[in-house]
């Protein structure tokens, strides 16, 4: 985040709560979430462990009976013009 702030740049954080959806009704049976770049310059950050790549520009998380243990943060970062 420092570097970013010190190159002047544009950046987006997205701040999801999962964690009270979690108390519910007991796990999330299916949870997926593909995140997808403009450009493939573009940077994504994510706090989810093993996010995969499955295009140049998009990537995906897929857990079956998932419990989150923490909120869902997104860090996008579009490529320098």
């Amino acid at each position: 985040m420092r570097r970013i702030s010190q190159r002047e740049r544009t950046y987006w954080e997205v701040h999801y709560t999962l964690t009270t959806g979690a108390n519910w009704r007991g796990p999330i049976g299916r949870f997926k979430l593909t995140l997808a770049k403009d450009s493939p310059r573009d940077v994504i950050s994510t706090c989810i462990p093993d996010t995969r790549r499955t295009s140049a520009k998009t990537f995906e998380v897929v857990r079956e009976d998932f419990v989150p243990t923490e909120d869902l943060k997104i860090l996008f970062v579009p490529a320098a013009p």
